[in-house]
């Protein structure tokens, strides 16, 4: 150990801890009894200045600082001899044992470690993290930093933060962060999912039709053509199925492919003049239309969010399930879809729900489980009980989905702000241009 001059001893450029915090206290008590722990350097390193000799502090910066505001000339130091590589995981683990720093500084600490050639696994082993917790910690970096610093401000919980890794688009993540921590953030997050489901989808249906030498005809020029999908509905949003690009081929093998448009999300190839005219929509049944379309799109992603909610429900709320179920009237036999959905809804994956180990053992076990699984089917399959538009676009109070909602938030499903204005008919999209 050595005294060494404080003109002498710089902070390392790459300590995980950014900010030393408050060191009021600890200037005080070096005032007052000196330093007692002898900080940890190496000769030269990359904080000393090009040109100067000194030393570059490994452990001790808060120490280093509050020293110099003690007004102290020198400090005992321990002179290390360490790889660059050694002096960031020393600094890192350092910090980490004394809790001191944030996720962010965790996640750059990660970071650089892995730049210098380290694993997940090494990494894991010598800090005392698991394997998924850096990667988590290192995803975080892909984030806005000065969203995640507001995000933290709102508490924000790991696996809110570990949600928005499902998102692939950094761009769509970031905006999906600015609802962390309320009750809007799983519909954020489903809404970016969804955004970028349907960006691939455009992509798809473009590159099939150039490979394909059919040229997009914008949908005023495309009135007077007729459409090989006629009566069907083909989603621009969804990538196209095997039957359609089958389908497509063929009409293009003899012929009879003009090109393509795209109406409210719905593909149209076009095949030659029509030979009986057709009525053509006014701006404002066009309008209608798109509305209608908004709103059906809106009433699948929040049916999304609750089925969601209800495949992953654990039980624990016996009496509010029970009595929801009688008073709804809840059927106890399945059929056809609704059977299938049962089964996803009570993870079954057999057969037959009723000859499954799973089924009999919730119904031993949990039979409220069993009981919300009704419930849920007795709602979400029957789509007439979730509209909240007629065929005109303009919303209508629906009073059964109303009653659901209140069932769920019971049971702790956080209600997003799109959906409650969806509920009361507030929602933007019920406003007629």
């Amino acid at each position: 150990m050595e005294m060494i001059s404080i003109d002498r001893l710089y902070p390392h450029p790459q300590n995980p801890r950014r900010e030393v915090g408050d060191i009021s206290e600890l200037t005080e008590s070096i005032k007052q009894n000196g330093i007692f722990q002898n900080l940890t350097v190496i000769k030269g390193g990359a904080g000393v200045p090009e040109g100067q000799s000194g030393y570059t502090v490994i452990i001790g910066h808060r120490r280093l600082a509050a020293a110099k505001a003690a007004g102290l000339t020198e400090l005992p130091c321990s002179i290390a001899e360490m790889d660059e590589r050694t002096q960031v995981g020393t600094m890192l683990l350092e910090n980490m044992q004394r809790q001191d720093l944030t996720v962010w500084e965790q996640a750059q600490g990660f970071q650089l470690m892995l730049d210098l050639g380290e694993t997940e696994q090494s990494i894991a082993e010598k800090t005392g993290f698991s394997k998924a917790t850096v990667r988590h910690r290192v995803k975080l970096l892909e984030l806005d930093k000065e969203e995640f610093e507001k995000s933290q401000e709102k508490r924000a919980t790991m696996a809110e933060y570990i949600e928005l890794e499902s998102i692939s688009d950094p761009k769509e993540r970031n905006k999906a962060l600015k609802s962390i921590g309320t009750d809007s953030f799983k519909w954020a997050v489903q809404q970016a999912k969804r955004t970028i489901k349907e960006r691939e989808a455009h992509k798809a249906w473009d590159k099939l039709f150039k490979e394909l030498g059919i040229a997009k005809v914008e949908p005023k020029q495309a009135d007077k053509k007729e459409d090989l999908f006629e009566n069907r509905y083909v989603s621009y949003d969804d990538a196209p199925a095997k039957k359609d690009i089958s389908n497509i081929k063929k009409a293009v093998k003899e012929g009879r492919v003009s090109g393509y448009t795209v109406r409210y999300s719905s593909v149209h190839v076009l095949c030659g003049d029509k030979a009986k005219s057709r009525k053509q929509k006014t701006p404002e049944e066009k309008a209608a239309d798109e509305r209608l379309r908004q709103i059906r799109k809106l009433e699948s992603q929040a049916k999304e969010l609750r089925e969601g909610f209800i495949r992953n429900y654990t039980g624990g709320h016996e009496d509010i399930v029970i009595r929801a179920a009688i008073e709804a009237q809840a059927s106890l036999y399945t059929w056809g879809d609704r059977e299938k959905k049962l089964k996803e809804y009570l993870g079954i994956k057999e057969e037959k729900v009723k000859g499954s180990d799973r089924y009999v053992y919730l119904m031993k076990r949990h039979p409220e489980i069993v009981l919300f699984g009704y419930l849920a089917m007795h709602y979400e399959c029957e789509n007439y009980r979730l509209r909240l538009a007629g065929q005109d676009g303009r919303y209508t109070k629906n009073p059964a989905l109303e009653t659901w909602y209140e069932v769920l938030a019971k049971l702790g499903y956080r209600i997003s702000d799109e959906e409650t204005r969806l509920l009361d008919g507030t929602h933007e999209c019920f406003k007629e241009e």
